[in-house]
């Protein structure tokens, strides 16, 4: 009489089996990166790719919300400050406290870009969003 693991046919090792187990483990891996945020699974409003496939040096947490740092503040940039920008995540307005981590993001992430030109042009939107900041901040006084 035979066990059940002696009926069993052992499976030899090949490429396929290798190829599948590194795929299963990697989508594993994407989707617990993340598993803080609020919107692990859901897809980044600005840029529209899902937020678990967002570089871990790009990845902006704001109110553990996630988001694409870099487009968060090219869109800030690009706001019409008159007004408190408003996150579109969630729809609450973005603090001077936000903002200034934003802009704390921004610097970290600009030492890290190698080109200097995207570096700079970078650098320039953090300065317009400084600016900004200051312009709206001199005028609540």
């Amino acid at each position: 009489m035979k066990t059940r693991s002696q009926h069993k046919i052992k499976m030899k090792p090949c490429e396929s089996m290798a190829c599948i187990i590194i795929q299963r483990n990697f989508r594993k891996y994407l989707n617990n990166r993340y598993k803080h945020l609020r919107n692990n699974q859901d897809i980044d409003v600005i840029t529209q790719t899902p937020i678990k496939l967002i570089s871990k040096n790009k990845i902006f947490d704001l109110d553990n919300y996630g988001c694409d740092g870099t487009q968060l503040i090219e869109w800030i940039n690009k706001s019409y400050f008159k007004t408190t920008p408003i996150y579109p995540q969630n729809q609450k307005p973005l603090t001077n406290e936000n903002i200034m981590k934003c802009i704390e993001f921004g610097k970290k992430y600009s030492n890290k870009i190698s080109n200097k030109v995207d570096r700079l042009e970078f650098r320039m939107k953090l300065y317009g969003i400084v600016n900004k900041l200051i312009l709206c901040i001199s005028e609540d006084i």
